[in-house]
């Protein structure tokens, strides 16, 4: 049984953030730590910096006057876990290298299908401990947009 396109969007966008590896136009090294929906990165200083990456609740509209097809935005957070003590600086170049994956193809293209019509940047942020404002973490979100027939999840 095929996964389904979202699915497919977040496997493609976790094998992407897979690349930043410390060469080329990027800083950090993730590579082998990147993960579809981790949440326990914090606890885990040994393997820090890491990224995990989270799909949230998709709008739907009729993308067609026979109501078949339909388009989904789906909001998508990178969030950039770091260790602790790690400046905003740092922080700063987790985004950096987080945009520079994206930007690569945004269409997020898997065996020459393109996976998304669009994705649009929706925000960046320095997450930090609201009691001693340590830097936590740094978030890219970003919209995608796909179309699927209606209830059809794996078009």
């Amino acid at each position: 049984m095929a996964d389904s396109l979202r699915q497919r969007i977040v496997s493609a966008i976790v094998t992407r953030m897979a690349l930043i590896n410390g060469t080329g136009d990027y800083e950090t090294d993730i590579s082998e730590r990147v993960k579809d929906s981790e949440t326990g990165w914090a606890e885990d200083q040994d393997h820090l910096p890491a990224i995990s990456v989270f799909d949230g609740e998709a709008a739907a509209e009729d993308a067609d006057d026979e109501d078949r097809r339909i388009f989904h935005t789906m909001p998508v957070l990178i969030r950039y876990y770091v260790l602790q003590g790690t400046t905003a600086a740092n922080a700063r170049k987790g985004i950096k290298d987080i945009k520079t994956a994206i930007r690569q193809d945004d269409k997020w293209t898997v065996s020459n299908v393109e996976l998304v019509w669009r994705s649009d940047e929706t925000r960046e942020a320095i997450v930090r401990n609201e009691e001693t404002y340590e830097v936590e973490a740094a978030e890219v979100e970003f919209t995608v947009t796909f179309q699927t027939d209606k209830f059809n999840a794996e078009e």
